[in-house]
């Protein structure tokens, strides 16, 4: 495979994943201006401890959510919210539904008393906005970029080397014949 051919795949590749990243980013803000929240939803509703990604939903509310309809399209996060309110579904068993938990800001993932918008991870997507996430494709591009140009590097001097190596040698066995 050429280098161009790569660095076409790997641009291709990290387009597709950072628009994925971004169109579910938005989950978030989307909840708050639909229950008109004060505070911001953590990604960590849905993915444990904040941590995003294909195949990441795996809170007990997120389960409840796919389980209901959503899906990485965002016309489908108020149709399964509004299943979630209809059914009075209870992730985390506490006698309180998920969607009076978020209204009131506490978990639905956990029985215990622990509020969404104070203790969320002081990394990622809580302080970066989800530039973190979405960035990160960008980055890992360049990395595997930078690999590929210093591996085709190393080849070539390895190359350099075994011909100097091999010109070396067949002057210095003709010089020392009589």
């Amino acid at each position: 495979m050429t280098a161009k051919r790569a660095a076409a795949l790997v641009f291709v590749a990290a387009t597709a994943v950072t628009s994925n990243a971004a169109a579910v980013h938005e989950f978030a803000a989307a909840i708050q201006a639909k229950y008109n929240l004060s505070y911001n939803v953590p990604c960590r509703l849905c993915h444990i401890q904040g941590t995003t990604g294909a195949g990441s939903v795996q809170t007990p509310f997120g389960i409840s959510m796919l389980a209901h309809g959503l899906t990485q399209d965002r016309s489908t996060l108020n149709p399964a919210l509004d299943a979630l309110d209809a059914q009075n579904v209870d992730s985390d068993g506490d006698g309180v539904t998920d969607i009076n938990e978020i209204k009131e800001d506490s978990d639905p993932n956990t029985p215990l008393s622990a509020s969404l918008s104070s203790g969320a991870p002081t990394y990622g997507c809580a302080t970066a906005g989800g530039v973190c996430r979405r960035g990160w494709p960008v980055v890992a591009a360049a990395m595997g970029l930078l690999l590929a140009f210093r591996r085709r590097r190393a080849r070539r001097a390895i190359r350099g080397r075994e011909r100097r190596g091999s010109a070396s040698a067949s002057t210095g066995s003709r010089a020392s014949r009589p």
